[in-house]
């Protein structure tokens, strides 16, 4: 994040990717060298550096256990599933992109999928269109070869959970705010799954495949991501195909051992949050900033914001929640937060945000991250 940092009869520092980690280090390790130091001094030192292994402590703190309930902070943004339909047939879908399917055998292979098995639906054509709207003609075509592709591995036809998965994939990736933990405490899954969706949804759909297959899959760091069926017969478990496939997958490798069946209270810690985005998204530069010595909610809502600004999505923490933040709106005031959890987005000033926040997973760029979103603008990222 790159601050300096001064304390009184100490040489200065440069504060790195967990700054309370490397506090508390230095001051067990080093205090005792400083010159010019009286007792007193060396006593409050060590006081702080007391406070700083409860702050980094906080990184532990699970996330999931509890199913709060926001309602009395934040009130509805959007709800993108009240929307109705906005393509009724393949050539009003043809029309309406202009396609060519000489020029895009990928969306041919997958409308030609969707035709043959009944999927054809008003719903998934204009999820299918708001994808290439939203995401490019490239990132489309992408998608759509590699759900044909997987419709293609069952040989004597899709049976009603494999056509149910390709509803699923062109769902998560038009309306990622729809994504939904439901009644299962995997928010922190949940989250990033959402960011995954938004950011990266050829990767998305990649994994999610190979997952429905049955089969093992790489990240982007290398590490290997395994399915998790353990939700199977689970007769309770009220979420989509996709999202019980991703977050089990998901809670199982950032968690370690995972039963949704038995662990549905159970969630992942803010450090484990940080190792599942790190994988994901192949970047280890990924921080988990939480309140200290050193950092306030004033410079966690930075993060978010130069993250937002940058165009990416925010897993942050609530008290016992972990929500995705997709926007800032400044077009009035207050300025407002626009946050995906529960199936849906919500809004809710800048300073209640605060009040809540109690953790970032944000992205450690080249120099200051203090970029901010333009004054008088939405910016926001997925679905809008």
């Amino acid at each position: 994040m790159g601050r300096s940092l001064n304390l009184t009869g100490a040489l200065p520092l440069t504060a790195v990717e967990r700054p309370q980690r490397n506090v508390v280090e230095l001051l067990e390790k080093s205090l005792v060298r400083l010159p010019g130091m009286s007792a007193e001094q060396l006593a409050g030192l060590r006081a702080y550096s007391a406070q700083a292994s409860q702050d980094s402590g906080r990184l532990r703190d699970m996330d999931g256990i509890k199913k709060p309930d926001f309602d009395d902070v934040w009130t509805l943004h959007r709800d993108a599933e009240t929307e109705g339909p906005t393509c009724r047939s393949v050539s009003e879908l043809q029309r309406r992109l202009s396609l060519d399917w000489n020029r895009n055998p990928g969306m041919k292979a997958l409308v030609d999928v969707l035709t043959r098995e009944g999927l054809a639906t008003p719903e998934n054509l204009s999820h299918l269109e708001r994808i290439y709207r939203s995401h490019g003609a490239d990132v489309a075509e992408k998608v759509a070869q590699t759900l044909a592709d997987y419709a293609g591995h069952y040989r004597d036809g899709l049976g009603d959970e494999q056509k149910q998965l390709i509803a699923d994939a062109l769902h998560d990736l038009a309306v990622p705010s729809d994504i939904n933990q439901r009644n299962v405490g995997s928010c922190a899954a949940t989250a990033a799954q959402m960011k995954l969706a938004i950011e990266k949804p050829t990767e998305y759909v990649r994994i999610l495949t190979d997952l429905a297959k049955g089969e093992n899959t790489k990240l982007l760091n290398g590490d290997t991501l395994r399915p998790n069926t353990t939700w199977r017969g689970d007769k309770d478990d009220r979420r989509s195909l996709s999202c019980k496939i991703m977050q089990n997958a998901f809670m199982e490798y950032a968690g370690g051992s995972y039963n949704s069946k038995t662990d549905k209270d159970e969630g992942l810690s803010r450090g484990e949050q940080e190792d599942l985005l790190e994988g994901l998204f192949g970047d280890s530069d990924y921080n988990n900033e939480t309140t200290g010595l050193f950092t306030d909610k004033d410079d966690l809502y930075s993060y978010v914001e130069d993250d937002l600004a940058r165009g990416r999505a925010v897993v942050v923490s609530f008290p016992h929640h972990a929500v995705t933040v997709v926007g800032i709106d400044k077009r009035s005031t207050p300025h407002k937060v626009i946050i995906d959890s529960w199936g849906a987005q919500y809004s809710m000033s800048v300073e209640e945000f605060k009040k809540y926040l109690q953790a970032v997973r944000d992205l450690d760029d080249s120099g200051w991250d203090d970029r901010k979103t333009p004054d008088g603008q939405l910016t926001i990222v997925g679905d809008h």
